[in-house]
């Protein structure tokens, strides 16, 4: 292994505080306030971190928001079909998802997508928390 002199030490350390304190900077943003959480099921609710106009044609906007499933709860019916296009991703825990008659398991990190139209539901079978992150856009 190469000496590795104090010069590199020092550029290693800037860069990883730098690192961290991006990441705590994003993290920031994506705090939203949780007393307009909307619960759309037992044990299911919806947290919007935000919305605004599309430039994407064909859509009129676009939002973030997760989707947090109690252990032992499931998404309700009256929201399949999908009225949005929407890119989702596993950022806790898993969850099982019945899309198109399909039995689906998605794990932490799994990103998929649903186009409008799509018959999906989610069920946390598991017996932690789960959190689905959404970005959805509304057709115009």
């Amino acid at each position: 292994m190469e000496n590795i002199d104090r010069r590199t030490t020092l550029a290693f350390i800037l860069a990883t505080a730098s690192a961290a304190a991006l990441s705590e900077k994003a993290q920031a943003h994506q705090t939203a306030d949780a007393s307009k959480d909307q619960t759309i099921a037992p044990g299911v609710t919806v947290r919007v971190y935000g919305e605004s106009e599309s430039m994407i044609p064909g859509f009129k906007s676009a939002k973030v928001f997760d989707v947090i499933m109690q252990p032992g709860s499931k998404t309700p019916e009256a929201s399949s079909p999908m009225t949005i296009a929407m890119i989702c991703q596993m950022i806790e825990g898993e969850m099982r998802i019945l899309r198109e008659g399909k039995d689906v398991t998605v794990k932490m990190n799994d990103v998929w997508t649903c186009k409008v139209g799509t018959n999906e539901l989610g069920f946390n079978d598991t017996k932690a928390v789960a959190v689905m992150r959404i970005s959805g856009l509304t057709p115009a």
